[in-house]
């Protein structure tokens, strides 16, 4: 794993120095890791893309999804006596991601998430209806390529 971490991190650093083109980007890292690396570019872009995006701290932030939606972070109101506050909001592993504050940019791997003013609790009618939002396909068409995929922030929700 240690490797794996060496190689992200460089990557990361390609990407911070400014070579977002992912051609160039795998020539780089090619030529620095050596050959061994190309069946893995694709995973190590993604991960150098957290790494580079969470060490970018002075990024400007972008539209999160409370905002896009107009929704409060507190869209669930109260029960009984205490406020409920959007897990989004409060997701602080996916902060940076994709230029947010905290889940905001990356709120469909979020569970329990308050769209709408519904809690979304069970993950298929929420993978469902992720897909069909449209802040969902902005984010993934403002992104592109730099777009970090699914599996990889469940990964670090779960760790």
């Amino acid at each position: 794993m240690g490797i794996f971490k060496e190689m992200a991190g460089c990557g990361a650093y390609f990407i911070e120095i400014g070579n977002y083109d992912k051609d160039s980007w795998s020539e780089l890292m090619i030529k620095e890791m050596g050959q061994n690396v190309k069946p893995f570019l694709d995973d190590i872009r993604q991960w150098s893309l957290i790494i580079a995006q969470r060490r970018k701290s002075t990024q400007i932030m972008k539209v999160n999804c409370w905002e896009f939606q107009k929704c409060d972070k507190h869209a669930g109101g109260e029960q009984g006596n205490h406020i409920v506050v959007c897990p989004v909001f409060k997701e602080t592993k996916l902060n940076g991601i994709h230029g947010g504050e905290n889940g905001g940019r990356a709120c469909w791997v979020v569970p329990g998430t308050l769209c709408g003013g519904r809690i979304k609790r069970s993950l298929i009618p929420k993978f469902m209806a992720c897909n069909l939002c449209d802040f969902k396909k902005a984010v993934l068409k403002e992104e592109r390529s730099d777009c970090v995929v699914s599996d990889k922030f469940l990964n670090m929700l779960i760790h």
